[in-house]
């Protein structure tokens, strides 16, 4: 891939809902080229993930919210692949 480096700040937010479809309607021709799929991951899905999963430390931070344990201060997770990937 090439490319340059940028410096990117990514938020995320829990949120509990029954039934969710992803509305693509704002989304530019440049992240559509780039998007080919969607999909709603479980926490086991992403801790036993063949592919890599960013940000680190999601799977155990998502089991932690799903049992109740709601931090009162935002959650800084590692945002890089591991080494060996």
């Amino acid at each position: 891939m090439h490319g340059e480096d940028f410096f990117g700040h990514d938020s995320y937010f829990v949120l509990r809902v029954h039934e969710l479809e992803v509305d693509t309607s704002g989304m530019d021709e440049e992240e559509r080229a780039v998007t080919d799929r969607f999909h709603w991951w479980t926490p086991s899905e992403l801790a036993s993930a063949t592919e890599p999963v960013v940000p680190g430390e999601l799977a155990p931070l998502l089991e932690r919210l799903i049992g109740g344990d709601l931090p009162a201060e935002p959650v800084v997770l590692p945002w890089h692949l591991p080494d060996n990937l």
